[in-house]
C-alpha cells in the first residue's frame, strides 16, 4: 500500500535509528556474527532485533537464540488483581480468585518493569521502519524475526487489555512491577521472585497517552501482518480501535506506576495522531484529525517524544 497523502519523510531516519536502538527473537532464529569492519547494514538491522529477545519476559524464552536468557517472571501469570474494583474487576477476574494472567511482553530498557507505553511505542516504531522502507527486512533476511517480535509484543498488549461484551475497553493492566522496587534489585530476571503489582487504567482513571500509544503499536503490527496473517491483523485492529476510542473518550493522565519514569503530563495528541494514522493506512479509520504545524498541534499539544 502506498503512503496516503503526506507522512513526513523525516520519520524515515527516525524510524531507522529507533529500530537499530530498540529491536529481540524466537528459537527459530540463529544469532549472526559481524564486525564493525563489515559495514553490512542489512546484517546490523538483522542483529538489532535480538535486543527484544534480550528483554523478553515470560515463558518460551528458554532454549531460544540467546543462551544466557531463560523463562522469567512466570508468576506474572497469576498476578494479584490488587486494587481494581467495580464492574471492571468482574471482567478482569470473572472467576473471582483475585488473580490475572499478565505474563509475557518485554522488560523496559534492561530493567524488569513492563510498561505498555514503551511496548506500544516499540511496536509502532518497528512497523514504521517496515512501512517507510518496503522490503528492507526481506533483504536483510529477517522478516520472520520482525513478525515474531511484533506478535510477542502485540499478544501482550491485547492480553493486558480487557474488553467488555461490547468490545469496549473495561480496564488495562498498563504497568507490571513497581519501579522503585525493581531498581533496587540487581539480579537476572530468571531468578527474581519479588512482588510485581499491577497498575490499572479504567474509565474513571485513564492515561490517554498510554491508551493511544498501545493503539498505534497494535495498528502498526496489523499493517505489517495484513497479508501474511490477515486474521491476526484483524484482531490487532479490533483492539487498536477500542484503545483509541478509550483514550479519546476517557481523557486522563493516570501516572500510577509510570510517574518518575515516563512523563505523560503534557499532552496525548501526538500518540492519538499516530494511532489514527496507522488505522488510516490500514483502511480502518479516518485521516488523522489533528495536523502538526509549527512544532505542535496547537496550544502546545505535543509532549516532545520523537514522532509528531
Amino acid at each position: 500500500m502506498k503512503l496516503k497523502n503526506t507522512v513526513t519523510r523525516k520519520l524515515t531516519a527516525a524510524a531507522a535509528s529507533t529500530v537499530m536502538a530498540l529491536t529481540s527473537a524466537a528459537a527459530t532464529f540463529t544469532p549472526m556474527n559481524a564486525s564493525a569492519a563489515d559495514h553490512d547494514y542489512y546484517k546490523a538491522l538483522a542483529m538489532s532485533l535480538y535486543m527484544y529477545d534480550a528483554n523478553a519476559c515470560g515463558k518460551g524464552i528458554t532454549d531460544g537464540p540467546l543462551t544466557w536468557r531463560g523463562d522469567c517472571h512466570t508468576y506474572d501469570g497469576e498476578a494479584p488483581v490488587g486494587s481494581l474494583g467495580g464492574s471492571a474487576k468482574s471482567i478482569v477476574d470473572p472467576d473471582g480468585d483475585g488473580k490475572v494472567d499478565v505474563s509475557g511482553g518485554f522488560h523496559d530498557a534492561g530493567d524488569h518493569i513492563k510498561f505498555n507505553l514503551t511496548i506500544g511505542f516499540a511496536l509502532s516504531s518497528l512497523a514504521l521502519s517496515d512501512y517507510l522502507n518496503p522490503g528492507v527486512y526481506e533483504k536483510a533476511g529477517c522478516k520472520d524475526h520482525l513478525i515474531y517480535e511484533l506478535k510477542w509484543g502485540a499478544d501482550y498488549l491485547m492480553k493486558t487489555t480487557f474488553l467488555d461484551s461490547s468490545d469496549k475497553v473495561a480496564a488495562i493492566a498498563h504497568v507490571v512491577a513497581n519501579g522503585g522496587t525493581d531498581h533496587g534489585i540487581w539480579s537476572a530476571p530468571e531468578v527474581q521472585t519479588y512482588d510485581r503489582p499491577i497498575y490499572w487504567l479504567t474509565e474513571s482513571d485513564n492515561n490517554s497517552s498510554v491508551s493511544c500509544e498501545m493503539a498505534a503499536g497494535l495498528a502498526g503490527t496489523a499493517y505489517v501482518l495484513k497479508d501474511s496473517d490477515p486474521a491476526y491483523s484483524a484482531e490487532c485492529l479490533k483492539y487498536a480501535k477500542a484503545l483509541l476510542e478509550f483514550g479519546q473518550k476517557h481523557v486522563g493522565n493516570n501516572s500510577g506506576g509510570i510517574g518518575g519514569f515516563y512523563d505523560t503530563a503534557a499532552q496525548y495528541q501526538d500518540e492519538e495522531a499516530m494511532a489514527q494514522a496507522w488505522l488510516w493506512v490500514n483502511d480502518a479509520g479516518s485521516k488523522p484529525s489533528r495536523v502538526g504545524k509549527n512544532g505542535d498541534y496547537g496550544n502546545s499539544q505535543y509532549d516532545g517524544w520523537v514522532y509528531s
